[in-house]
């Protein structure tokens, strides 16, 4: 596939923004599956509804086992989305969602987290030994 975004640097701006958008996912299911949890809803069963929903993604699929197992290997390092956030962030995305997420993950980078996994946000988000 091959579109023609406009100026120069459109290319990049739109990296950002699908990058934006896949750190908002990620950390929408990691909460999701934290609430479920804390509520007593089995994760493999969490997933389950999230990936046979309309909220099911490709995303969502991908990172079921990672999320079951509690194992972090990176696919896409969460340094690297902090960075992408940061960027983002630094170019204009000022939305509450943004802001939150761009926090979330500069805070997740602070904790030393930045080798693992995009989806090893839910470590900290649960904090040490949650997991």
């Amino acid at each position: 596939m091959s579109l023609h975004l406009g100026e120069n640097g459109a290319g990049s701006n739109a990296k950002l923004a699908i990058n934006l958008f896949l750190g908002i996912t990620v950390q929408g299911i990691a909460e999701a599956v934290m609430f479920a949890k804390n509520k007593g809803i089995d994760t493999e069963d969490m997933m389950t509804i999230i990936n046979e929903s309309a909220c099911g993604s490709a995303i969502s699929r991908l990172k079921t086992h990672a999320i079951l197992a509690g194992e972090f290997p990176a696919a896409f390092a969460l340094k690297h989305m902090a960075k992408d956030l940061r960027l983002a962030f630094q170019n204009g995305a000022r939305t509450p969602l943004a802001e939150t997420v761009y926090g979330t993950y500069q805070h997740a980078l602070e904790s030393e987290l930045g080798d693992l996994d995009v989806m090893g946000i839910m470590r900290h988000l649960t904090g040490p030994g949650a997991e």
